[in-house]
């Protein structure tokens, strides 16, 4: 960290307690789990991409924000633009594309409903997949950090380690297109690695689950969090099965909040562009109950069939994928904790700017001050889920 600002951050986190630290690595989306030492670390590398997010939102009045979730058959996405004059970001672009369908766009076309195990294939598809990317003139990429193993187990299994594979070459396809081309300082992009955690920390610890639906459901929150006692949250899964399924009726109380509720939108959290706005307008299932792909038009329910001339055709529903949210949600939430992640960043910026750093007091106002971020998103969670989960 560097420059006046930072300095004093870095003073403050030298001399707080751990337990402001954990507050604050929630509040810009840093790892609170490890000792003093461990967190301020995180701290360190976490606060300068902030300031880029910043920066470049001062210098060009908008930033646009990519998200990315990936999987083995899909990969989800979306785009937040964030302007100087505005508390919230928009939603532009939210998408998610069956790689099969990219798999035929190469040449020759590769008939797969996931992803073959040939480093020539993922160079082809990591080609096609920065190139897509790279039209919606980001300014930042956040692609979610894939896990290493499954729970419980020594073994990598194939899949984890082709989305591992994935992940590392998009990151290394999109950082390596920035240097190869010919590129203005007003054209450069960040890309980083959006670890889950750190989102699941923010949006889901502080939502309130009665110590009984903990231990109906299992703990969705960290270490630090604070499991309310309030009204119980419906569910019949436990642990990260039903993180899961809140961080779906999250999006969807998100969506509802901003499109169906007559009387306008409660949380100002996000807006949605004209055209995503109106597809959801049309939908007409269940509001409640909000299929993401189908009210986005990502998929039809047809069946297809992939014919190879030479070989035997592979027959698969198109529709198979039509009630996977999951993706789709956790592409908006990741892109939309950076924007709060860099929100909370400005707020100590300013805090730090106006309060007096010679004060006795300084280090009891700040972490008065974190206390007042977490309050902040703490009654925003007592009210953030309106639909089923």
């Amino acid at each position: 960290m560097k420059g006046a600002v930072a300095k004093t951050l870095q003073q403050y986190t030298a001399l707080t307690d751990a337990r402001t630290l954990k507050k604050l690595a929630v509040a810009l989306g840093s790892s609170c789990s490890g000792n003093k030492s461990d967190i301020r670390l995180g701290l360190e590398r976490q606060i300068p991409v902030l300031k880029s997010i910043s920066d470049i939102r001062n210098s060009k009045n908008a930033v646009n924000i990519t998200a990315i979730d990936m999987g083995t058959s899909n990969f989800a996405y979306c785009t937040f633009q964030w302007k100087k004059d505005s508390d919230i970001p928009v939603l532009i672009n939210w998408n998610k594309i069956k790689l099969s369908d990219l798999h035929k766009d190469m040449k020759p076309p590769v008939y797969s409903r996931t992803l073959p195990n040939s480093p020539e294939f993922t160079g082809k598809l990591v080609n096609l997949l920065v190139k897509h990317l790279t039209q919606e003139n980001s300014d930042a990429f956040f692609i979610e950090r894939q896990r290493a193993r499954t729970m419980g187990s020594s073994a990598i299994a194939e899949p984890i380690l082709k989305i591992n594979i994935l992940e590392h070459m998009l990151y290394a396809g999109l950082l390596n297109k920035l240097a190869i081309r010919n590129v203005t300082e007003g054209s450069k992009y960040i890309v980083k690695s959006s670890y889950p955690r750190t989102m699941v920390d923010y949006w889901c610890s502080l939502v309130p689950i009665t110590k009984g639906s903990e231990e109906k459901f299992g703990s969705v929150a960290s270490d630090d969090s604070d499991v309310l006692e309030h009204e119980e949250v419906k569910g019949k899964t436990r642990g990260l099965s039903f993180s899961k399924k809140l961080r779906i009726a999250l999006v969807r109380s998100l969506i509802y909040d901003q499109v169906y509720v007559p009387e306008g939108p409660q949380f100002h959290k996000l807006a949605l562009s004209d055209d995503i706005r109106a597809k959801f307008e049309n939908y007409s299932g269940n509001r409640e109950k909000l299929n993401l792909c189908k009210a986005l038009e990502i998929i039809d329910n047809e069946e297809r069939r992939l014919d190879d001339t030479k070989t035997k055709s592979i027959r698969y529903k198109a529709g198979s994928i039509k009630n996977k949210n999951d993706d789709l949600s956790d592409a908006l939430l990741h892109g939309l904790a950076w924007v709060d992640w860099t929100k909370n960043y400005q707020d100590i910026v300013n805090f730090i700017n106006v309060a007096s750093k010679e004060s006795p007091n300084a280090l009891k106002e700040f972490k008065i001050f974190t206390g007042f971020i977490k309050y902040r998103q703490k009654c925003f969670s007592e009210s953030c889920i309106t639909v089923d989960i």
